[in-house]
């Protein structure tokens, strides 16, 4: 069965599961996570009245799943169902970075957890309707002053295991994971700090 869900119930629970999460990092009780709100292929019908934190209100009544969304696109945008649910689901991730970015809990450097740690956002597919690997689109911080931010980069056909190998090798981690294609100095060369800070 697919489950219907009301998007503020849905969002109360993911933002409990949220808090603790961030309370065990602030905590030093928890150094490693990951928090997926919702996967890729994922079914699920949204129905109910939502408030969005800038005050729009929507009235969910998704026809179909999600899933079918991106199989619903066109380039045209017609597909409203589909933007509505991803600004809802962009909406629980902006507060997970929040509580991760909060300045009442610094740590001991006065830098936020978000700040001090590694923290990426992506997807391994890059048109849901054809699921392909073109335009596969990720979001990282600073990791701690390890990458060099604020840049747009566009890097090919490179495949997503290439980012976070670059990612380890930010960390000081030497094994490879996924395809033999990977390189040093690919994508490190322009993500890399190469005066990284001092564990």
């Amino acid at each position: 069965d697919v489950p219907t869900l009301d998007p503020t119930e849905w969002e109360r629970r993911w933002q409990l599961m949220v808090d603790i999460f961030a309370i065990a990092l602030r905590c030093d009780q928890a150094r490693f996570g990951t928090a997926m709100f919702q996967s890729g292929g994922e079914r699920v019908i949204l129905k109910g009245n939502y408030r969005f934190a800038d005050g729009t209100e929507h009235a969910f009544d998704e026809p179909e799943t999600a899933h079918e969304f991106w199989h619903d696109y066109t380039p045209s945008g017609a597909n409203t169902d589909m933007k509505w649910h991803t600004r809802y689901i962009m909406q629980q991730i902006a507060y997970f970075i929040a509580a991760l970015d909060d300045g009442a809990f610094p740590d001991a450097n006065g830098r936020s957890i978000l700040e001090n740690s590694g923290f990426m956002i992506g997807t391994e597919l890059g048109n849901g309707n054809r699921h392909d690997l073109e335009s596969v689109f990720h979001v990282t911080n600073g990791m701690g002053d390890r990458l060099g931010v604020g840049q747009v980069l566009d890097v090919g056909s490179r495949d997503c295991v290439d980012l976070y190998n670059t990612v380890a090798t930010a960390y000081g981690i030497t094994p490879r994971m996924g395809n033999q294609g990977y390189y040093a100095g690919d994508i490190d060369a322009l993500l890399v700090n190469p005066d990284p800070p001092r564990a």
